[in-house]
């Protein structure tokens, strides 16, 4: 298995101290403290020391910019040559592309107000949480600090349940060494309408279901409710869980601490998935919560009975069809679920948020608990979507191009196009690490790429699980993978936080979140949201007429021509 961070565009890695630092800094942040912000941004409206981090990041992209500049994040791209002046200038906008969620986030009072009054509940909450739970110790920091298990404020399960979009089942599971994992399981209305966004499907029919897998350093699964909530709201059935060592999950394998420790004190063994930065707690991860959530009462769940209150099997098992099954992971996640999507045969489609990997190594020495019938190696055989960045936690200067035989970002599009499989590549502009998981204040992203990961993200689904059986559904979401111009398919199910619109809150006076203007793409061009720095890259068979269309990076264009940009700059 492979462990470790992924690399930043000048091949540092960050320090975990420093993480933990931010993850402290954290602690604070039910505590609203004057602060003087940038214009637009009140004393009040800023969350104390980390509304000073985010003001902080952000002027340090946009301070090296030369006076009236005008950054224009959206528009047409340009190809100077490395090391020009044109070149730098460009560099340093792409840079402060990536920090326009914090720029967003410091001047959206609505979404101050959101964060402020859903943190103290959330960590109340977490504490009575494992403290039902004697014995399994959640030794995180989502449990531990204050505010650790916030992510879009505009995106918690009540608010999402209230607004009728479906419900949200939590469960809990045990890991083959007896960790219990926790999770939520989202479903679609039970209607087979949702009523904000209008999609209908037929509610007696079993419905595809998606697994997601959390990234590393202390990711938690309220990162990616964008994704879940946004799936299950186009009839999926969507499991997120905290990976073991992580979130609201158990630190230690069953049985506890002390015989952990004493294993280790007396015998040097190994403690399965302590401490939590390996790779052990990813990829079994991903497998054990893909068992869960395909069993039933006839079949039930095969560790269940290694914890005590636990689920024997996935309580909405009657809601799933596991004919059509896909899997979604960030980071850490992304690299465990780049090779379980190759190695299980259960799972139809995969996408890998930053990013697919080449699947290596031994499928059974990677994994416990694979079906019958699964390859003794990975086995290209699931439709495959990558979605990269530009940068890991921080923007950093990019001076030259980088090298396509050194970048690892393609190894797992290449791996699975040349088996004859489709992949598709999608490298965000201006964009970080940390599109894929919404943490506020803290850490930088674009204002957009969350957007834009979630259109390709849905597209993929559709095509490779809903449009296995519709050719409609197949049609339509081929369309929106090759379409030039985005249409309105991610925004129906933007309802996080965004910017700030002072008309907007003057409907509502009575609500100080009223102003929050989630964010659209809708209009925008396809080529115009792709990676200078990059390629984007596409193969896949046309539903309607079987053929194969295959763009690659060609030339100066890094593949901006496969969705309408110029063929050359």
């Amino acid at each position: 298995m492979r462990a470790g961070f992924p690399a930043t565009s000048s091949g540092r890695r960050p320090k975990l101290a420093a993480l933990l630092c931010a993850g402290s800094l954290w602690a604070g942040s039910s505590l609203l403290t004057p602060l003087t912000g940038p214009a637009g941004a009140t004393a009040e409206s800023l969350p104390g020391a980390l509304g000073a981090t985010a003001a902080a990041e952000v002027a340090a992209s946009t301070s090296q910019l030369p006076r009236g500049t005008v950054v224009d994040c959206t528009g047409p791209e340009t190809f100077p040559a490395p090391g020009s002046a044109a070149w730098r200038l460009r560099d340093l906008e792409n840079q402060v592309c990536a920090t326009g969620r914090l720029s967003d986030e410091l001047t959206n009072p609505a979404l101050t107000a959101a964060f402020a009054e859903q943190t103290p509940g959330l960590f109340a909450g977490q504490t009575l949480s494992m403290l039902s739970q004697p014995g399994h110790l959640h030794l995180t920091l989502a449990q531990l600090l204050a505010g650790g298990s916030t992510a879009d404020a505009f995106r918690t399960i009540s608010r999402w349940t209230a607004a009728t979009h479906g419900t949200v089942t939590p469960v809990r599971f045990a890991a083959t060494d007896g960790a219990v994992l926790n999770g939520y399981v989202f479903e679609p209305p039970a209607a087979g309408r949702d009523p904000v966004t209008g999609l209908s499907w037929n509610p007696s029919s079993r419905l595809p279901g998606v697994v997601i897998t959390t990234g590393s350093i202390q990711g938690y699964q309220q990162l990616y409710f964008w994704a879940a909530e946004g799936l299950a709201e186009a009839g999926y059935v969507v499991l997120t869980y905290d990976v073991q060592g992580q979130g609201d999950s158990d630190t230690f394998p069953g049985g506890g601490p002390v015989p952990c420790v004493r294993d280790l004190l007396e015998t040097s063994h190994s403690c399965p998935g302590v401490p939590f930065q390996q790779s052990y707690n990813f990829f079994q991860g991903a497998e054990d919560s893909l068992n869960f959530f395909l069993s039933t009462p006839a079949h039930p769940y095969e560790h269940a009975g290694t914890s005590t209150g636990v689920e024997a099997y996935d309580p909405v098992y009657g809601r799933i069809d596991p004919g059509h099954i896909g899997i979604a992971g960030h980071s850490l996640g992304a690299t465990a679920v780049s090779e379980l999507a190759q190695c299980d045969p259960r799972v139809q489609a995969v996408v890998a948020w930053d990013y697919l990997s080449a699947a290596g190594g031994r499928c059974t020495g990677d994994f416990s608990g694979l079906p019958s019938g699964a390859p003794a190696a990975p086995r290209p055989h699931a439709p495959a979507l990558s979605l990269n960045s530009d940068y890991f936690l921080n923007p950093e200067p990019m001076l030259s191009q980088p090298d396509p035989a050194t970048d690892a970002k393609s190894s797992g599009f290449e791996q699975v196009s040349k088996a004859g499989i489709d992949a598709m590549q999608i490298s965000l502009r201006g964009s970080t690490h940390l599109e894929y998981s919404y943490i506020p204040y803290i850490l930088p992203a674009s204002s957009l790429g969350e957007r834009v990961a979630f259109y390709y993200t849905l597209a993929w689904f559709d095509r490779y699980l809903r449009g296995v059986t519709d050719p409609g559904v197949a049609a339509g979401a081929y369309q929106r993978l090759t379409a030039t111009v985005f249409g309105t398919s991610s925004d129906r199910h933007s309802i996080g936080a965004g910017t700030y619109s002072p008309a907007q809150a003057l409907s509502d006076p009575a609500d100080p979140t009223a102003g929050n203007v989630p964010p659209r793409i809708a209009g925008l061009a396809a080529a115009n949201q792709l990676s200078v720095y990059y390629p984007s890259m596409l193969r896949l068979h046309d539903p309607g007429t079987g053929a194969v269309t295959v763009c690659n990076a060609t030339g100066t264009t890094l593949g901006h021509q496969c969705w309408g940009g110029p063929t050359e700059y």
